[in-house]
């Protein structure tokens, strides 16, 4: 009987190692989902005068409809990333046009963007799931 006692407990032992190294992985490492947003080099001038780039960054910042402030952090980096490639200054602020999954499209419907277009990779782990499922708990009335 302590021999079958030792056994099963080496082998809940490995399983439970085996289920730790597997959780550790999908958290920090696979990727769940890959989201592509493709800026052109097609500009739409805004009007607005501005003397640096920066100034354009900050008036697509203070116009955004979402509130940034209140996104998980990963989706405002990014955000941030796409808003600071897709506008520039030449007097007035020029904005790139820009597409991808889920901006004006479905999920998974752009698979690359063109030769001439920068691409921006999102990918989605279990840990960006995990604050993307915290964040929709959090803001259901606002969605």
């Amino acid at each position: 009987m302590a021999k079958f006692l030792k056994i099963f407990l080496i082998v809940f032992l490995i399983l439970i190692l085996m289920s730790s190294a597997a959780g550790y992985y999908f958290y920090n490492f696979f990727v769940f989902k890959t989201l592509r947003v493709c800026i052109t080099e097609e500009t739409f001038d805004s009007q607005i005068s501005c003397n640096i780039n920066e100034d354009c960054y900050n008036y697509a910042k203070d116009n955004l409809e979402i509130e940034v402030d209140n996104l998980p952090p990963f989706i405002t980096s990014k955000i941030d990333n796409v808003i600071s490639k897709s506008i520039h200054c030449e007097k007035t602020c020029r904005i790139k046009e820009f597409y991808g999954d889920g901006i004006n499209r479905e999920l998974g419907s752009v698979k690359s963007c063109s030769e001439n277009e920068e691409e921006i990779i999102i990918e989605i782990r279990g840990k960006e799931g995990f604050e993307i499922l915290k964040f929709l708990k959090k803001n259901k009335e606002i969605l």
